[in-house]
């Protein structure tokens, strides 16, 4: 149903059939009765060059107005939203974003100059992720839509400039007529009939330029029309891509790209130099790290050392406080046993004493 549809479109904008179906319909008028002995109904239906004539001007003027009507939808094109607004330089990745966003943009718009431009401009930004040249891009695509558009015109052109061929063509043919037969005793009499002829000739060489004047009108007013479209999107194009995408100047792109290289070589550099760096750190670190678990060890082992040490003196402590109690115990137990003599002695005395007093007492 779509590709009839497309065929019918197609079909319905070709101008050959609109230019066929108006003369039909022009000759079927002129033709009428009312119409016969008109200025218009002599100028066009004398001779058969006048039928040429009339059907290439309907033909280039069908293509002119169907030209000119889709004009309009390339004014109403300006009025769409087809980009963001700028609000600084974006990187050249978000060409694709944007073209994928002019993909779900109406058919109509995406087949309008200004759509087809700004698809190309986009994707020869995304292909290539920088936009660089994009300046000499767009100015590529202008001269070449330029070109397209003088190129599409050329069937008017041709018409406006075969038409007063053909139409001196009738007049020779008219003269042709006018003169066909004539011979001198009979000049008189056929003057008559040699004017009416040379007056239908020019009449056709008048048809010719009238139509070749008209046509060249018309495509003047279409083509520069057309041409002010142009020449607004080129300018919309640069408002809208130069100012958005970082550029790099192309004639610097050697030096640049120089530049870069050599950043890239001290960079690789600077970063093995950074990472021999690091590698050394972290085997010394590494190794004052175990230094420092032996160093740890020892102190744990001094530590248990000194706590080691700690009780002894704590248990020294107790000795002597020990000894001292049992200094003193021995010397109370000393004293206990020169008293416990002493008694013996004293008792031994008092025994002695006492024996002494008995034999005394028994002498006498």
């Amino acid at each position: 149903m779509t590709s009839w549809n497309n065929m019918v479109s197609r079909f319905l904008k070709t101008p050959l059939l609109w230019a066929t179906l108006v003369s039909v319909a022009f000759y079927a008028l002129i033709h009428q009765p009312k119409f016969q002995g008109t200025m218009i109904h002599k100028y066009t239906t004398e001779h058969v060059t006048e039928y040429v004539i009339v059907l290439l001007f309907f033909w280039s003027s069908a293509h002119l107005i169907i030209r000119f009507l889709g004009l309009g939808r390339e004014r109403e094109a300006f009025g769409q939203d087809l980009l963001p607004p700028i609000e600084g330089l974006e990187p050249a990745t978000n060409a694709r974003e944007l073209c994928q966003r002019l993909d779900e943009s109406p058919g109509w718009l995406q087949g309008t100059l200004l759509g087809k431009r700004l698809r190309l401009a986009l994707k020869y930004v995304s292909e290539r992720a920088s936009a660089d040249g994009i300046r000499e891009y767009l100015l590529e695509l202008a001269e070449r839509d330029s070109n397209e558009t003088h190129a599409s015109y050329s069937f008017p052109r041709f018409v406006a400039g075969v038409t007063p061929v053909l139409g001196l063509l009738g007049t020779v043919v008219h003269f042709g007529g006018a003169l066909n037969g004539l011979a001198s005793d009979q000049l008189m009499a056929q003057l008559p009939t040699m004017v009416t002829g040379m007056g239908t000739a020019f009449n056709t060489t008048c048809v010719a330029l009238s139509a070749s004047i008209t046509t060249m009108l018309f495509l003047f007013l279409v083509e520069r029309h057309e041409d002010n479209i142009v020449r607004d999107v080129n300018s919309l194009l640069e408002n809208e891509l130069l100012n958005r995408f970082a550029t790099t100047d192309i004639r610097i792109t050697p030096f640049l790209d120089a530049v870069k290289s050599a950043q890239q070589a001290t960079l690789a550099s600077m970063q093995q130099r950074e990472q021999s760096q690091l590698d050394l750190w972290s085997n010394t670190i590494a190794g004052h790290a175990s230094q420092m678990e032996v160093t740890v060890e020892r102190l744990d082992r001094i530590n248990q050392a000194n706590a080691q040490m700690a009780k002894l003196f704590t248990a020294d402590e107790r000795l002597l406080e020990l000894q001292a109690r049992l200094a003193d115990n021995l010397e109370l137990l000393r004293e206990s046993q020169e008293f416990d003599q002493a008694v013996h002695g004293l008792t031994a005395a008092i025994h002695m004493l006492t024996a002494r007093h008995s034999q005394l007492a028994k002498a006498a």
